[in-house]
């Protein structure tokens, strides 16, 4: 799922502080180049400024560089630059995918906070800041009240020291986080919110990400004409940007959404915009979303061949080193062409290949501490379950989801894990009979529904953004 991240460094006053304003609004723009330009022109720069420098590294992927300018300012005397400099540090480790260390780390900034003093508006602004990064890192690790409340407490602090371009990145975070709790009605409000704002700063790089999640939400709610036109409308503006990297994702995004509405045609048409872009990049990324796209559109050919030709390059890609929300999406699509083989051939090997992909899927979602994904794991671990006729195990994994989604606060995971238990409960006697008499995979495949839950997931799960490092 796309997120927008709160890029603004805030300290307090002093005689820098106009090149400090030029940056903040540089880095609000998204122009990390030219800020990283800029600065390495200057004579003396001060701490605040290395670490506006540091900021544009992380968002630009040089993670290595951004660390040495972290380290070199994390114990200065300033509490302000120690705190931030923390934050960064959180910030990579997040961008890495490394969500306990970035938990960890971002915990000693806010424990920092209360002894900030005096109470000024940029330190109540870096306040605003440091939780709104713990409130996304609780997002990305499906601890969804914990995020609201962080997110929440970042808002009200912005909203009071009006700085326009958080209270935009917050209320957006704040949308994504209701999406995940399946309240649509909210996420769509804070998503507005933070498009009106955008649209009065002129920050179009944002403003396109957020047509992005209009987009996605739409889909996800099945209104896929509006959640077409909302990505369309992302393209566009990055397409005026010249951005070929963002613009190479918003195609990823749209040709995801629309293979998966069944327009191949326009899917094709662009994915051979991807094509061009991907000839005159050496991106390891953008070449990524392009094989990920091919491979899409070759899962959904009615040919056997195409399908398997779909099958060898999510093999391919699962061997790369990729962030674990892209690693999971894959997985679902290789899983989904597994399904369709076992339902085809009832070979063991194939089941036994599809169960092996459900338990890694678990353990890693729990390794991350992927709550969110965790109990989504579980679900379909259950089914699997199902088709292997350990009914007795189903009802436990059932249950299990039930109580760690109920204890992150994700009612929509609630309902869904309760449904799979009642449902089994109901239909117990007669998974019993199919035991008896011998029923046939497919059979089971069908009773089961996994069918069905795997398209609801591969629904919600993709268009994940990789990375924004070229690396």
């Amino acid at each position: 799922m796309f997120n927008i991240n709160s890029q603004n460094n805030y300290y307090e006053g002093s005689c820098e502080m106009n090149s400090i304003n030029e940056f903040q609004v540089l880095i609000s723009k998204g122009q990390y180049s030219e800020i990283i330009n800029k600065i390495d022109n200057l004579k003396d720069p001060s701490d605040r400024e290395l670490l506006f420098k540091s900021e544009a590294l992380i968002y630009e992927g040089s993670f290595d560089n951004s660390l040495q300018i972290i380290n070199k300012v994390i114990n200065k005397e300033d509490l302000s630059i120690r705190i931030e400099a923390i934050r960064q540090k959180s910030l990579v480790h997040w961008s890495l995918g490394e969500l306990n260390q970035a938990i960890s780390v971002i915990q000693t900034a806010i424990n920092l906070i209360p002894i900030l003093k005096p109470d000024t508006i940029e330190k109540r602004a870096l306040k605003a800041h440091v939780y709104h990064s713990y409130g996304t890192f609780c997002q990305s690790m499906g601890r969804l009240d914990d995020a609201l409340q962080y997110l929440e407490d970042s808002l009200v602090i912005s909203k009071e020291t009006n700085y326009k371009h958080r209270i935009a990145a917050t209320s957006a975070n704040l949308g994504i986080t209701f999406s995940y709790k399946g309240e649509k009605t909210k996420t769509l409000e804070y998503y507005n919110q933070a498009l009106l704002i955008l649209q009065e700063l002129g920050s179009t790089s944002e403003q396109a990400l957020v047509h992005g999640l209009i987009g996605e939400t739409y889909w996800e709610y099945g209104v896929p004409d509006k959640a077409i036109i909302h990505v369309k409308l992302s393209l566009d503006i990055l397409r005026e940007t010249k951005n070929y990297y963002r613009i190479a994702d918003a195609l990823y995004v749209l040709i995801d959404i629309l293979v998966l509405n069944n327009m191949m045609e326009s899917a094709k048409e662009y994915y051979e915009d991807l094509v061009e872009i991907n000839s005159n990049s050496d991106a390891n990324n953008i070449r990524f979303m392009t094989r990920y796209s091919e491979a899409l559109i070759l899962k959904f050919s009615n040919r056997m061949k195409q399908k398997s030709a779909a099958q060898e390059i999510f093999e391919q890609l699962l061997l790369e080193e990729l962030d674990f929300e892209i690693w999971n999406n894959i997985v679902l699509h290789l899983s989904d062409l597994l399904l369709d083989e076992l339902r085809i051939y009832s070979d063991p090997e194939v089941l036994s290949e599809l169960t092996r992909l459900s338990d890694q899927r678990y353990r890693r979602a729990q390794n991350q501490n992927n709550k969110y994904l965790e109990v989504e794991a579980l679900i379909l671990m259950g089914k699997m379950e199902l088709i292997n006729t350990n009914f007795k195990t189903a009802d436990e994994l059932f249950a299990r989801a039930s109580e760690i989604a109920k204890y992150n606060g994700q009612e929509i995971l609630v309902e869904s894990a309760n449904s799979e238990r009642k449902k089994l409960e109901d239909d117990i006697k007669m998974w019993e009979e199919l035991l008896i008499k011998g029923s046939s995979i497919k059979e089971r495949i069908e009773q089961s529904k996994i069918r069905n839950y795997l398209d609801h997931i591969l629904s919600i799960n993709r268009a994940v953004l990789v990375s924004e490092s070229d690396n």
